[in-house]
C-alpha cells in the first residue's frame, strides 16, 4: 500500500504529523506555487497546492510522483493533506544523502500533473 493510499483520516492520524505540518506550511506560505519540491537537508518534501480532496488529477499526480520516486530508490515516509483538504505533501527521508536532481524532480512533478489531467479528461470524455 502506498503512503498516498494510507491517508484516511487526516485529522486523527498522528503517524503522518510531519507531512500534515508540511501540507499546512505549503498551503499557508507557498500557495502561489502550485507544486514543487523543498530540500530540507536529510529530508525532502514534494507538494501540491491543487485541490487534493477534490479528487481527480491531484490524487493521481501524487501516486505517479510516488511511483517515480520508487524508481530512484526513494520511498515516501509520510503523506499528508492540509486541514482544508486543498494542499498535499509527501515527506521523503534521505538520511544517506543519496544524490537527487531537484530540478529534474520539479520537472517530473509538472509532467505527472499534466499526465494526471490528461487521464482525468480521457476518463470523463
Amino acid at each position: 500500500m502506498s503512503s498516498v493510499d494510507q491517508v484516511t483520516s487526516v485529522q486523527s492520524d498522528e503517524s503522518n504529523s510531519r507531512a500534515k505540518a508540511a501540507a499546512e506550511f505549503v498551503h499557508e506560505c507557498m500557495f502561489p506555487s502550485r507544486r514543487g519540491v523543498l530540500d530540507c537537508w536529510d529530508t525532502f518534501i514534494v507538494f501540491g497546492n491543487d485541490g487534493y480532496d477534490l479528487g481527480g488529477p491531484p490524487k493521481r499526480e501524487a501516486e505517479m510522483v510516488e511511483e517515480y520516486l520508487g524508481t530512484l530508490g526513494f520511498q515516501a515516509a509520510e503523506f499528508g493533506v492540509s486541514s482544508n483538504g486543498y494542499s498535499w505533501a509527501m515527506v521523503v527521508d534521505n538520511y544517506y544523502h543519496l544524490p537527487i536532481d531537484f530540478g529534474k524532480l520539479r520537472k517530473i512533478l509538472a509532467t505527472c500533473w499534466d499526465k494526471a489531467c490528461e487521464e482525468t479528461k480521457a476518463a470523463n470524455a
